[in-house]
């Protein structure tokens, strides 16, 4: 049960990374926040149903992939001191990472 609900968590996150993607190309006509959010959702969809399957290969690279884009946007939100959206996304990205450490390790010692 905990395994599914951990894919649930990163699917919802890819979710939320592919409408910040969306909305980057809506409001401000970035191509590049739209093939970002795109192909981060993708990644981050696949490692889902990796997670899903019980693989490590989804583990680890769900975390890796939350990883790279909490640096980013963090990077972002230094840049340009704006909360809305780089720096709403770094806490975003920071928690999912954070939450799914934790279950990692409360499995682990089950």
């Amino acid at each position: 049960m905990r395994i599914k609900s951990n894919a649930w968590i990163v699917l919802i996150y890819a979710v939320i990374v592919l409408a910040g993607g969306l909305a980057g190309y809506a409001t401000m006509g970035s191509k590049i926040s739209l093939y970002a959010g795109c192909t981060s959702f993708i990644l981050l969809g696949i490692s889902s149903i990796g997670i899903y399957k019980a693989k490590t290969f989804g583990y680890m690279a769900a975390l890796i992939l939350i990883l790279i884009l909490d640096a980013f946007f963090t990077f972002r939100y230094m840049n340009t001191l704006k909360f809305i959206p780089s720096g709403l996304m770094a806490l975003l990205s920071l928690l999912t990472l954070l939450i799914l450490i934790f279950r990692i390790r409360q499995a682990a010692k089950k």
